[in-house]
């Protein structure tokens, strides 16, 4: 019988955790334009367009690779990850979006994510090899914009302190924001300077 118990206690903690790490529900549009976009009294669209650049090129020097547009930016990222028997590649796209009206520069910041995960196995005499498919899409959460308006902020004189991604995790742990940071936060890929 008591091998059962353990398994039952076992259950029952999966159970007990399980519930407590609920999704959190999708945020309403208001929420998410608020996350998404910043307001810049008195900077000019070029001021706020350089910032960015600046902001990417302190995160991963010239491994972004930022594209100027009409009133915008994208710049990309491509990543890997190895662990153990697994290799993650992915890229990031971040697009920021400006437009000024009386004085004020408003900006529109997307980011979009996608991996692919490729997993070697060696059970039996001929190591085999498995490929996810790529999957991603929009970055949820608040936490990496967060970070990027905090950064942008800093460099567009509007906050004196640049935010550390120490800072950053220390506000998803209190549950200020939440979701990841890995887009300009992955320790094992980033150069991560400040000015």
């Amino acid at each position: 019988m008591k091998p059962y118990r353990s398994l039952a206690a076992l259950l029952l903690c999966t159970a007990l955790l399980t519930g407590c790490m609920t999704p959190r529900p999708p945020m309403s549009e208001a929420e998410l334009e608020q996350v998404l976009t910043r307001d810049y009294p008195g900077r000019s669209a070029q001021d706020v367009l350089a910032a960015a650049t600046r902001l990417w090129r302190l995160a991963d020097g010239d491994d972004f690779r930022i594209k100027p547009g009409n009133g915008s930016l994208v710049a990309e990222r491509d990543w890997v990850f190895f662990s153990q028997m697994v290799r993650i590649v992915g890229d990031d796209t971040w697009t920021l979006t400006v437009s000024e009206a009386n004085g004020v520069t408003t900006a529109r910041l997307t980011l979009i994510t996608y991996k692919r995960s490729t997993t070697v196995s060696s059970f039996g005499m001929t190591p085999t090899t498995q490929t996810s498919p790529r999957i991603g899409g929009p970055v949820k959460g608040s936490a990496i914009y967060d970070l990027f308006w905090a950064r942008m902020d800093h460099l567009l004189g509007v906050r004196p302190d640049w935010m550390t991604c120490a800072e950053a995790e220390a506000r998803v742990s209190a549950g200020t924001t939440w979701g990841n940071k890995d887009a300009l936060c992955a320790g094992y890929s980033f150069t991560d300077a400040a000015p």
